[in-house]
């Protein structure tokens, strides 16, 4: 699974080929297509002969929201790999049991075909956004044809770089007052749409969209937010994602898998923690300490924290949060500046080093990739004849290969602490059991039936109080009786309000019923899973 990024024809087979291998265990299904008519592909895993998967606490899982961010991808498919061929061990068997996970590998699929398969880098989408054509700018192209597009330099008096003392393949910028050297303009490799021979500016990314600006949570037109789309959900894979969270109301916990930063990030997007009920903030600080101990993450708010009070709107776990009430968390799974040692792990010794010098930074970076790996992610600087600029370097960093996504020998440790703390994650969410079950005759033909319902796990069966409030299904106890019985005491449906963990709720009926007669005791929760017990008078 960590040998390679797999193209969408790949993963599908790979996802099929499981489902065949595992019936009992792994289905996949269309839950809708991309804008080029692709299959988005979600996986069902639990054991199913041990109850319905939309009749357990739900886990659902997503990566590649944005279509370059790869690696995200690759853990889903390494978290489905290892559950299905460890599916025998007592641990994952009890987890199939009694849960679910819904795994999406792939939200993007057009644009990580594009991504993937030509040197172009996008966000999210391929289709056009905001305009239909770039009119005029520069524009990245592979222009001396190795396959990557790197950046160009190219001397100018008012350049705002000049060149390293330190290290000539380093680039860093020029002082207010510094004179005596040679400067240059940086760009990306590419074309000057509409060329006059003057300033060269960026022209406007044909692929603007941006997955997660387009969800109804805060969502604001694109003069707000940049990537936001026309409307909320107006992109077909975000349509569908949407759909599909919200026919599975069995979901406690989302998380969305991305590539930048190697932290796990919380709601807000776009405000600060006052409005976050305070059992839900005491809910992240445990999860908190779980991403810590299990995959080594910080979890931080992204407006207060990641952001220093910008805000992100239409983002996707504000959305699973907010309008649903699911636990929901984005992981950044990769930082290439934590991984070569040079950035710290912890959050918060990251403000001193963020206020660091920058070539020092940029240094450390190149010795490791030299030291690491060969150098083989960095492309020395090359003369080049640029059509339009006359002569210019070429050169730079593969930044697909390092800087967004993990090389090959970080995979498997990125991916193995990742898995862990899915698994966790899982293992903890709410789940309805029954014991302490009394059945016993009181006098010739009147029973008494007593039952203790407990929350198992240790989330809530609401989750959150944000679902709470929304307004989620309690708990609640159904008793069903033969056509020959009756019921002398007690209800039949009773709400039960919601359970903490390792709550319970004592329920008990006074019964008239012939010896041998069968009872029926069904217990459910939206988040904590559908439970029933079958019972005999004797």
């Amino acid at each position: 699974m960590i040998d390679k990024f797999f193209l969408y024809e790949e993963l599908k087979d790979i996802l099929y080929k499981y489902q065949a291998d595992y019936p009992a265990m792994c289905r996949v299904e269309v839950i809708g297509h991309s804008y080029e008519g692709r299959g988005l592909l979600a996986v069902t895993v639990t054991n199913f002969d041990a109850g319905s998967p939309d009749d357990k606490p739900a886990l659902y899982l997503e990566g590649n929201m944005h279509a370059g961010e790869v690696t995200s991808s690759m853990v889903c498919l390494y978290v489905l790999d290892f559950l299905l061929h460890n599916s025998h061990r007592s641990d994952i068997k009890h987890l199939l049991d009694y849960y679910t996970l819904y795994i999406n590998p792939r939200v993007s699929p057009d644009g990580a075909e594009k991504y993937l398969t030509t040197p172009y880098t996008l966000r999210s989408s391929v289709r056009p956004y905001p305009d239909r054509e770039v009119e005029s700018g520069l524009v990245p192209e592979d222009i001396d044809e190795n396959g990557l597009i790197l950046q160009m330099r190219v001397k100018h008096l008012d350049g705002n770089w000049r060149i390293s003392g330190l290290d000539p393949r380093l680039m860093v910028q020029r002082k207010p007052d510094e004179e005596g050297a040679e400067f240059y303009h940086v760009y990306p490799e590419g074309l000057v749409r509409g060329y006059d021979g003057g300033k060269v500016t960026l022209a406007k990314a044909l692929w603007g969209l941006d997955f997660n600006r387009n969800y109804p949570a805060n969502w604001v037109p694109e003069h707000l937010q940049k990537g936001a789309g026309p409307y909320p959900l107006s992109e077909p894979e975000t349509r569908a994602v949407a759909d599909y969270v919200m026919s599975h109301p069995n979901i406690c916990v989302a998380l969305s898998l991305h590539t930048t930063g190697e932290v796990a990030l919380r709601p807000f997007s776009t405000a600060d923690d006052s409005g976050l009920p305070r059992a839900d903030l005491d809910l992240y600080g445990m999860v908190a300490v779980l991403a810590k101990k299990s995959a080594a993450y910080d979890l931080i708010p992204v407006f207060g924290g990641l952001n220093k009070g910008t805000p992100s709107h239409g983002d996707f776990k504000d959305w699973a949060y907010e309008h649903l009430g699911i636990l929901s968390l984005t992981i950044e799974l990769w930082e290439a500046q934590v991984a070569a040692g040079i950035m710290p792990r912890s959050w918060p010794d990251r403000q001193q080093f963020l206020e660091s010098e920058w070539e020092s930074k940029q240094m450390a970076l190149l010795r490791w990739n030299d030291q690491a790996h060969g150098g083989q992610f960095f492309v020395n600087w090359e003369r080049y004849t640029h059509p339009q600029l006359g002569e210019v370097e070429i050169g730079g960093w593969r930044r697909k290969e390092v800087l967004q996504n993990a090389p090959y020998e970080h995979r498997e440790e990125l991916c193995s602490r990742n898995l862990g703390f899915i698994l966790v994650l899982a293992s903890a969410m709410p789940r309805l059991k029954l014991y302490k079950k009394e059945f016993e005759e009181v006098e010739p033909g009147l029973w008494k039936l007593a039952v203790t319902l407990t929350n198992a796990g240790l989330l809530p069966t609401k989750v959150t109080d944000k679902a709470e409030a929304i307004g989620i299904e309690e708990v609640e106890v159904r008793l069903s009786l033969p056509s020959s019985a009756f019921l002398i005491d007690g209800v039949l449906v009773q709400k039960l309000g919601h359970l903490e963990s390792q709550g319970e709720r004592r329920v008990s009926w006074l019964i008239k019923a012939e010896s041998g007669s069968e009872v029926v005791i069904k217990a459910s929760s939206s988040r904590a899973g559908k439970i029933k017990h079958v019972l005999h008078a004797k």
